[in-house]
């Protein structure tokens, strides 16, 4: 008797382990994983606050329960640096809290998206420019916990090899077993930055373009009406001028 229960124990054990790898696979399926979607991200100058928002789609068959959302703002980078975002002189923060946060979504029915909103501040002695948020992703599903992180969460070494030693296997093509997460989320960004001021290009345009408009009613008076003879007279005089200068630099162009 207790030979035949321990033979049913074994086979129970055995057919426990690819029904796990099977519902692993599932979770984890870049087309099943929660799908993060309508990202609304700020442009700030030095100083403002702008809204930061996007949407959580759980795409499985059943609820996913406790939800925890971090946010985490982990670097900062422009043409000319990229720098983490400790080595970053008062960056934004988070609902005016710090550089990260955690939202608790409690539960997400299947099918169902849920809408994550904040606040993103700067000061005017922020650095400027372009600001890389990550993002931590832990539920429960079907009495199974899991844990999704973005490309921030990982240094550059990890990701190289977690990319170069998958196979077609793994899903995405990223070992997610080596980076030791059940799936991959995507980071987002947001800018702050000073934009250009305009009003230095109205000053040159409208002043130029009021000339040329001026000259050109001069010139069409001229060559209808010979309202002007000084006005073909200097045109003349200064062309012969620019002719001239020209025919002197393609001569000492050549003897260079």
């Amino acid at each position: 008797m207790k030979v035949k229960a321990l033979v049913l124990g074994l086979i129970l054990v055995i057919l426990t382990f690819p029904i796990s790898a099977d519902a692993d696979d599932y979770v984890s399926h870049p087309g099943n994983i929660p799908l993060f979607d309508e990202f609304k991200t700020p442009q700030l100058s030095p100083g403002e606050s702008g809204a930061f928002g996007f949407s959580i789609d759980n795409r499985y068959d059943n609820e996913m329960t406790n939800v925890l959302l971090t946010a985490g703002i982990y670097a900062c980078g422009s043409p000319y640096f990229y720098k983490q975002i400790r080595d970053v002189d008062n960056p934004p923060k988070i609902d005016n809290e710090g550089v990260e946060k955690v939202f608790d979504l409690q539960s997400i029915d299947n099918e169902t998206l849920v809408y994550v909103n904040f606040t993103i501040s700067s000061s005017h002695d922020t650095t400027q420019g372009t600001y890389f948020v990550r993002f931590q992703l832990t539920f429960r599903y079907n009495n199974t916990d899991f844990i999704m992180r973005s490309r921030g969460y990982f240094t550059n070494y990890q990701w190289d090899n977690a990319t170069a030693g998958a196979d077609d296997a793994d899903p995405g093509k990223v070992d997610i077993e080596f980076l030791g997460v059940d799936g991959i989320i995507p980071d987002s960004s947001f800018k702050v930055w000073e934009p250009i001021p305009i009003w230095p290009l109205y000053v040159c345009i409208i002043p130029i373009t009021v000339m040329l408009c001026i000259l050109a009613v001069l010139f069409y008076c001229q060559e209808e009406y010979n309202m002007f003879p000084w006005l073909d007279q200097g045109f003349k005089y200064w062309s012969g001028k620019l002719h001239q200068s020209w025919r002197l630099f393609k001569h000492r162009f050549r003897k260079a």
